[in-house]
């Protein structure tokens, strides 16, 4: 290219060559005009600029950067899977007598007795309590209570339906009398007993709640609330 320009310029060419060496340069000139020209078109108008080239190393530069970022991140995420959870606080004797009351509700054994009109009403009362509105239930076994037909079912029920609604002072006021008394004729005395603990456990007072637990582990069958009550009792020591 070099020995073409020197004999182009000195005049050493023949004409044919003479002739296409001057259309090469001047083809060049005008693709380096048009192409200057059609940058400066596109600049102005379009706001758009041919952007410088990026260099290897500045693209190797970035490649480790994000790769880095890749690692961290990942290694991150490793550890929060590997690392052991925050073991959470053992439950308190009053948070586990309320579990124990909200996830298990007592059932109704369904007793019918009366005169008719008691009758209708102790019906309305078991559906009340049956569908778990207390509030109803309650308002109607203390209309039951207040009758001369009134027994023990009515009172335990009462007491249920008073503990339901987180109003333990009542609940216990009509449990202890039952929870006093084992007797044949008193078959509600062992879930008495159960139900005096957690009252007394969602007043705060764990010693009263002790003695009712230890008595109920040595009342008969419950199995399921003994191991429960079990449990309640290794909390309070």
């Amino acid at each position: 290219m070099g020995d073409n320009n020197k004999n182009y310029l000195d005049g050493k060419m023949s004409p044919e060559e003479l002739e296409q060496r001057t259309t090469q340069l001047l083809r060049a000139k005008f693709d380096k005009e048009r192409s200057t020209r059609w940058q400066k078109l596109l600049q102005t108008q379009y706001g758009m600029e041919r952007q410088a080239p990026t260099s290897p190393r500045a693209s190797r530069r970035w490649l480790y950067i994000a790769v880095t970022i890749a690692a961290l991140f990942l290694l991150l995420l490793w550890w929060a899977q590997s690392s052991p959870p925050t073991p959470s606080p053992p439950a308190s004797a009053a948070q586990l007598a309320l579990h124990y009351l909200d996830s298990e509700p007592y059932a109704h054994d369904r007793i019918r007795k009366g005169t008719p009109a008691d009758e209708a009403l102790r019906q309305q009362a078991q559906d009340a309590y049956s569908e778990q509105d207390y509030a109803s239930s309650r308002r109607y076994y203390q209309q039951l209570i207040e009758q001369p037909q009134a027994d023990l079912s009515d009172s335990f029920y009462l007491a249920l339906s008073h503990c339901y609604l987180s109003d333990y002072d009542q609940a216990i006021a009509l449990l202890h009398p039952l929870g006093a008394n084992a007797s044949p004729q008193n078959p509600y005395y062992d879930a008495a007993l159960w139900y005096l603990a957690l009252s007394h456990l969602l007043r705060g007072e764990e010693a009263q709640a002790k003695a009712y637990l230890e008595d109920f582990l040595l009342v008969k069958n419950w199995e399921n609330q003994k191991v429960k009550a079990r449990e309640l009792l290794r909390t309070l020591k």
